[in-house]
């Protein structure tokens, strides 16, 4: 008798016990009722300018990834923000003019190009993306067409029409495929030849070209939402905060009672940009504390 684990997209074939595990741990740092806070963040994966709200420490693996490479700061600086139990909690991921989302072009069986995947969002993560388009093992008048990140099936798609105009609108059009873009090349007749651990390449994150320049260009973003605490994923250098300070004393001198959060590295001293002789924030009675 067969066993094992199984997931959503990589459902067992031959009869057995089969063990789904859930990680428990990582639902468990959720959103509090504090207000609502925004951190800019780097990353090598996930939507770029815009704002994105994170309810938990499984909704920053699934949108950005739980991997620090590539200089990402998602995991780190919005866990860190959710343990502060934030009302609502608002990423928005920031990118330099390099960024890039990797690709795949497939051919049909004359070697000629016929379907391009585009990976939904720019970064390096999406270069460890591989697909396999292979006749099904129960009913092989079907092919199954995946999408692999190392050793964990992403998406699958069982059809049995694989012309490359076909798949296109097949993947873009499933709810379950939050990964790629499809585009049929030519006429788009060609059929998709069977491939195994075909790679995608080209991604860019995006993050080592940053400068001061994007993290500015937050504030204009910020005009039109509704927040309460900025706070930045890096120990900014003076002019950048000189910037986030001034605007944060426009925008509440016009209406608009916001603070931002600011951290600094050598001296693990935390500075309130909004202080007066009467604020009791946690972070300026902990500066006081450790000066």
């Amino acid at each position: 008798m067969a066993g094992g684990t199984w997931e959503q997209t990589n459902r067992p074939v031959l009869p057995g016990l089969y063990m789904n595990f859930q990680a428990a741990a990582s639902s468990a740092i959720q959103a509090g009722n504090r207000g609502t806070v925004v951190v800019p963040i780097k990353a090598n994966w996930g939507p770029v300018g815009t704002f994105v709200e994170i309810g938990s420490e499984a909704a920053i693996e699934r949108i950005f990834s739980a991997h620090a490479l590539d200089n990402g700061t998602a995991y780190t600086s919005l866990k860190l923000a959710l343990l502060g139990g934030p009302k609502k909690l608002l990423a928005y991921r920031i990118a330099g003019a390099t960024a890039k989302a990797a690709s795949l072009t497939l051919k049909d069986s004359s070697d000629t190009d016929v379907l391009q995947l585009d990976a939904k969002y720019p970064g390096d993560r999406a270069n460890g993306f591989y697909v396999t388009i292979q006749p099904g093992v129960i009913d092989n008048t079907k092919h199954e067409v995946r999408l692999f990140e190392g050793n964990r099936m992403l998406y699958a798609l069982l059809t049995a029409d694989i012309s490359a105009a076909s798949l296109a609108k097949q993947m873009n059009e499933d709810e379950s495929n939050e990964w790629v873009n499809a585009q049929a090349i030519g006429d788009g007749t060609g059929v998709v030849a069977t491939v195994s651990g075909a790679a995608f390449k080209g991604g860019v994150s995006g993050n080592d070209d940053l400068t001061n320049a994007e993290y500015i260009a937050v504030q204009g973003a910020l005009e039109g939402e509704q927040f309460d605490v900025l706070a930045l994923d890096q120990a900014a250098d003076a002019p950048l905060l000189a910037s986030f300070a001034a605007w944060v004393k426009r925008v509440r001198s016009e209406g608009k009672p916001v603070m931002a959060v600011f951290g600094r590295d050598y001296r693990r001293r935390y500075v309130c940009s909004s202080c007066t002789e009467g604020c009791r924030t946690f972070t300026h009675v902990e500066s006081r504390r450790r000066d």
